[in-house]
């Protein structure tokens, strides 16, 4: 990826349409946020690596700004089989 790229993990619950968990939507999730230059590849790179890695994408909310030329992302992603340690994410 870049060397903007900016993270923010954060395990949770699950919650349904109500607010309220939901025996079928209780699992911890992990956000990764990304601001970068706007440019062809950044969704591939990403999902690529979360699935490389073992994670499960969820959710995800993406932005591009062209005054800017910057391309922002949210990607809540499930990661109970990550193949490292999400506290040493760079």
């Amino acid at each position: 990826m870049t060397s903007v790229v900016k993270k923010f993990l954060n395990h949770r619950e699950h919650r349904g349409a109500q607010g309220k968990p939901t025996e079928s939507s209780m699992h911890n999730s992990a956000i990764l946020l990304v601001s970068c230059p706007d440019r062809k590849g950044v969704v591939a790179t990403t999902a690529e690596f979360i699935f490389r890695h073992g994670g499960n994408i969820l959710f995800n909310d993406e932005h591009g700004d062209a005054a800017s030329n910057l391309f922002l992302t949210r990607v809540e992603f499930d990661p109970s089989d990550f193949d490292f340690d999400l506290a040493q994410f760079p």
